[in-house]
């Protein structure tokens, strides 16, 4: 392992916030229990790092004991491990922040066209909001605590964490779509975050929010016209109260001088005031109060200027924040499935989709439609038909082609037929083409997914697949003068898209960069708008890489190529064994993901086989949760052991200049790092398979992983799995043997059918793991 390690103030603040939590949990859970877990947090130190069947041995015993203890004592044992992962994780990220806040004013050498950040709340945000909120103070604390340390700041986090060991961690009911829109914009629109946005805005930095929250239809049974509508009122709430504030600072200044001198100008903003109340709920017209509102906010500023010479920089503020916000909403972002559209052309009864799209319509009167739904994205897209259809519902319920329609392309079939969809499209509809140039400035936007590509073929050949689909887009747009917008529907681990944003990015077009829009997902949110200095270090990575983005097309690799198809080979016929179907329902927590409340969206799709109907989220959840991360890395190592020597020789030089291949190899450093094969032979000997099966499937992961560990040492010329980042290494390995006990709490919540049990492990593993699914 590398000399370089997690810094001495990261570590004091560790030590000292857990030693914190200990005495809590002492407190609160009595000095037997607190002996349990603490006899239990030292074993598990003892075999960090160990071989896995000396890990399995180690937890097959401790499993025993855990069999004996009542209900009550094995919840305690799990809730002590999750709340002290949960507090090094925000440790982190205040070390993190304060690490931030020490620096000068950013300065941005390049400046990308826009970034868009699309919030989304699938499946993945495990934690209660009760212990988001107890935890949002515990995050003040720590960070207070790196400045200087106090006895009133022991005092105040011993106080939070024995509150903290009174709720639950884990949601206990499943959360509606309008805890989800409170959920997200609580992070994205508070007055930090807004204040960051509008001080980018000042920089020439222009950042976009959108929601799929209240939008996203496909497959959602909750998603309809209704909730449409209440998403938009819950942005609108927060973005009118951050209005007035700003309004009543311009207010307290102008009654600091002669009101007589200046009557017209506080008539104008009391006119003002008066129309954003009028905004208060988004109905029927709202587009046409909005434009009256902006008129008389217009006026406002002009006689403003008139009066003092200098606009007042609150009323700049708000300026830059309409601009940012059109229409006073975070505009959401509609998705349907592709057959569903076809069925709505042709049904008699008005469909969900129908009924929001006409919706639309309804409330943007008198405005743009796209300030409310910025695109109509069609889920399985297959063929040029289905985008048609889109675009035949959308003229139909808005009068017209009012808001652009987005081919998600998130198959194999779509993202290699992508660039003949497209062309199809514009050969029977020229107009199209035409809208865009005059509308939308010559954009086109085409969505590529990450999770069910990576289901269906494993994360490597996903990853190639959706880079020559990514250029070949790109050339086909590029043949029409219009402007690539690719929208990355990418989450938060790697199976999903996830990782650093420069791993990310690394092997994108330019023009991906240039105009950047991707998912944020679930627990992602938290992390990535914890801070006004963490949202605007993002904002500066994403910069960063548009300067050094140079690969304008992927070298042509015949041997990566062949590497490739081998991977995907080996993991589909996995996935698609009935047998392995079988494995995963009997040792993974598959079978009881209807009991978790981790979100509004179904875990499984109505119809199909498991392949199929089983979305790509929990799917990844139930490796996550048995510390396997089989997607990443399945097939990796016997496909180099089937490699010949020139084949070697050749992809090892591609390790040194193809994008996808080093990215992908950095990734699966991350990935080998966390895997713990002694826990996957945990859960495959407590489940209901026979002991022979039990054998044959950890020997078959056992061997595949030591292929692809021999693949990774001999590719990277024996590097440490994270010699590009090797504090985390640290990180993962001090934090790995701490979820252990969660893990044997989970495996007996499954034993005692105990759900509560299981939802708070399932958030335990999630907060040590950093990623639920």
């Amino acid at each position: 392992m590398s000399t370089q390690s997690i810094s001495k103030k990261l570590q004091e603040l560790v030590s000292w916030s857990v030693a914190t939590l200990g005495a809590a949990v002492e407190k609160e859970y009595g000095a037997a229990t607190y002996k349990k877990v603490e006899d239990l947090r030292r074993k598990m130190k003892t075999i960090r790092g160990k071989d896995p069947d000396k890990v399995f041995k180690a937890l097959k015993l401790e499993l025993k004991k855990l069999e004996t203890y009542k209900s009550s004592e094995v919840h305690r044992i799990c809730y002590s491990f999750s709340l002290m992962l949960e507090l090094i994780n925000r440790c982190e990220s205040a070390y993190r922040n304060f690490k931030l806040s020490g620096r000068d004013e950013v300065e941005f050498d390049s400046r990308p066209e826009k970034i868009i950040y699309v919030l989304t709340a699938h499946p993945t945000e495990a934690r209660s909001p009760e212990f988001l909120e107890l935890f949002n103070e515990v995050n003040e604390i720590l960070e207070k605590y790196l400045y200087k340390k106090s006895e009133d700041l022991n005092a105040k986090l011993y106080h939070l964490l024995i509150l903290s060991l009174k709720i639950s961690l884990a949601r206990n009911s499943k959360p509606s779509v309008a805890d989800e829109a409170d959920n997200i914009y609580s992070y994205i629109l508070k007055d930090e975050i807004l204040n960051s946005l509008i001080s980018l805005g000042k920089r020439d930095i222009d950042v976009s929010f959108r929601t799929w929250v209240g939008g996203d239809k496909d497959g959602h049974p909750g998603v309809d016209e209704k909730t449409m509508l209440v998403s938009l009122n819950k942005s609108r709430k927060r973005l009118t109260q951050f209005v007035a504030e700003k309004l009543n600072i311009t207010k307290k200044r102008i009654h600091l001088l002669s009101v007589e001198k200046h009557l017209k100008l506080e008539l104008q903003l009391e006119k003002v005031m008066t129309q954003l109340k009028m905004l208060e709920e988004v109905r029927e017209h709202d587009g046409l109060r909005v434009k009256e509102f902006k008129k008389e906010f217009d006026t406002l500023c002009m006689m403003y200027e008139k009066n003092f010479l200098i606009l007042a920089p609150s009323l700049g503020d708000l300026k830059i924040l309409i601009w940012n916000f059109p229409t006073l909403v975070v505009p959401l972002e509609v998705r349907e499935d592709s057959e569903l559209v076809h069925k709505a052309l042709e049904s008699e009864t008005e469909l969900a989709i129908t009924k929001m799209l006409l919706k639309l319509n309804e409330i943007s009167q008198g405005h743009e439609a796209k300030w409310y739904v910025r695109g109509f994205v069609l889920s399985m897209v297959q063929d040029h038909r289905d985008v048609e259809a889109g675009i035949k519902l959308t003229k139909k319920c808005l009068s017209g082609y009012h808001i652009p329609v987005v081919p998600l392309l998130e198959n194999e079939k779509a993202l290699t037929s992508g660039p003949s969809i497209l062309e199809n499209i514009f050969k029977k509809h020229k107009n199209i083409i035409k809208v865009h140039k005059k509308r939308w400035g010559s954009k086109y936007e085409v969505m590529v997914g990450y999770s069910d590509s990576s289901k269906e073929n494993g994360v490597l050949p996903s990853r190639l697949m959706i880079a020559e689909g990514l250029r070949r887009i790109e050339s086909t747009l590029k043949k029409e003068e219009l402007k690539p917008v690719f929208f990355h529907g990418s989450g938060g681990s790697i199976e999903r898209g996830g990782g650093s944003l420069q791993e990310q990015t690394s092997w994108w077009p330019k023009s991906a960069l240039n105009i950047f829009k991707s998912t944020i997902q679930g627990e992602m949110v938290a992390r990535s708008f914890a801070t006004e200095n963490i949202f605007e270090k993002q904002i500066q990575v994403i910069s960063e890489q548009l300067k050094k983005s140079n690969v304008k097309r992927l070298p042509k690799d015949k041997t990566l190529n062949v590497f490739t198809q081998i991977v995907r080979g080996a993991y589909n016929k996995k996935i698609q064994d009935a047998s392995f179907l079988k494995i995963i329902e009997a040792a993974t927590p598959y079978s009881f993901l209807h009991l978790l409340r981790i979100g509004s969206r179904p875990s499984k799709r109505s119809k199909g086989s498991i392949q199929n109907n089983l979305r790509a989220i929990p799917w990844i959840l139930c490796w996550t949760q048995t510390r396997t991360l089989f997607p990443t890395w399945w097939g990796v190592g016997s496909a180099w052991e089937k490699m010949n020597k020139e084949q070697k020789s050749s992809l090892k030089k591609s390790f040194k200049h193809h994008p996808v291949l080093v990215s992908y190899i950095k990734a699966l450093g991350f990935t080998l790092a966390k895997i713990e094969l002694g826990v996957w032979k945990l859960y495959l000997s407590s489940s209901s398979l026979s002991k022979k099966e039990q054998e044959s499937v950890f020997n078959e992961f056992l061997l595949e992983y030591e292929k692809t560990n021999n693949f990774f040492q001999e590719i990277t010329a024996g590097k440490d799995h994270l010699w590009f980042r090797p504090w985390l290494q640290e990180s993962i390995d001090l934090r790995s043997s701490m979820i252990h006990p969660i893990n044997l709490c989970q495996i007996e919540s499954l034993r005692r059918k105990d759900d509560d049990l299981l939802r708070t492990s399932v958030t335990g593993v999630a907060c040590g793991m950093l990623t639920t699914g």
